[in-house]
């Protein structure tokens, strides 16, 4: 083997090598409790429903929709 591709592997086997214990690293100082790993809030709004409706017509397609009853009668929209 060439000395310029030892070096080159060598050089890649180090660089795996530092991003796997970088990344062991990063991990135990969390406390491998990945619910930390995520940065994103989610807010929850509710809106109430005054006029009557008959039918319900809903389109989409990304997210899941769940259509269920209330317990106090009143019909609102959370997203």
């Amino acid at each position: 083997m060439k000395k310029s591709k030892k070096a080159a592997v060598i050089t890649g086997v180090s660089c795996i090598a530092v991003g796997l214990i970088a990344t062991l690293a990063s991990l135990v100082w969390i406390d491998f409790d990945f619910t930390k790993l995520n940065t994103t809030t989610f807010e929850t709004t509710s809106y109430e429903i005054q006029e009557n409706f008959q039918n319900i017509d809903i389109r989409d397609l990304e997210c899941n929709i769940r259509l269920v009853p209330a317990e106090d009668d009143v019909c609102r929209v959370v997203c």
